[in-house]
């Protein structure tokens, strides 16, 4: 048979559309997972996985950082409550990413194989989602916001007051005494100026207690001398 260049270039489309179909029918293999590492996500019809450092995630979460550092664990009251927080963070970090991958499961390392997509390590997405900061103590100005990254400091609230002479003057005094009030509100303005003054100065949106703040990055900055210079002479 004799192919025109019509007939020829026909020919070529049919092929490779039928190429096409080949490997559009090609079969996916089925996804594997080991039930005892999955961490995110029903076992049910899932055809996308990937896979996470469970260990190093929980690791960069503050507050299970600050459990650790207090030597704390699940059996005592205040780590069980830390734990709780930093699994709180996790879970939602992990739906996050699975989410924004479109995953419809996610194990620790090696627990998943196969199915639709390559299986990648998800563990620093999901580390970057983690709050930055935990505030386990007061909190003297602004509100810790979970995706806090910046802005926040530790200040030594009773060396900044101590550092003012109304204070001083008024811890030596009765409730009952006259000046009491007087001096009460003297030292609050005194303070509430500086503090305001650095925080502008700053651009601070959290001041906390020192030794209070844990951060997954940079140690949060000591204001305590910066209040204390502001001080009204």
């Amino acid at each position: 048979m004799r192919l025109t260049h019509g007939s020829s270039t026909s020919l070529c489309a049919w092929a490779a559309a039928l190429l096409l179909l080949t490997v559009a029918a090609a079969p996916v293999d089925d996804l594997v997972i080991d039930d005892a590492t999955v961490v995110y996500g029903p076992l049910s019809d899932a055809t996308r996985g990937a896979e996470v450092d469970i260990n190093e995630i929980y690791s960069n979460h503050p507050a299970y950082m600050r459990m650790k550092d207090l030597g704390l664990d699940s059996s005592d009251t205040r780590g069980k409550s830390l734990l709780a927080d930093a699994m709180r963070g996790v879970k939602s970090a992990l739906a996050e990413v699975a989410e924004s991958e479109d995953l419809d499961v996610i194990t620790h390392l090696g627990g998943v194989s196969g199915g639709e997509i390559d299986i990648r390590d998800q563990t620093q997405p999901v580390i970057n989602l983690l709050p930055v900061y935990y505030i386990d103590g007061s909190v003297w100005s602004g509100k810790l916001k979970r995706r806090a990254k910046s802005g926040v400091a530790e200040m030594d609230r009773e060396a900044v007051l101590e550092a003012i002479p109304a204070y001083r003057d008024w811890m030596n005094l009765d409730p009952g005494d006259a000046h009491y009030h007087l001096l009460k509100d003297e030292w609050d303005k005194v303070y509430q100026k500086a503090l305001d003054k650095v925080i502008r100065d700053e651009e601070l949106n959290v001041v906390a207690q020192e030794g209070s703040v844990t951060s997954r990055l940079e140690p949060a900055p000591v204001i305590t001398d910066m209040v204390i210079e502001a001080l009204d002479p």
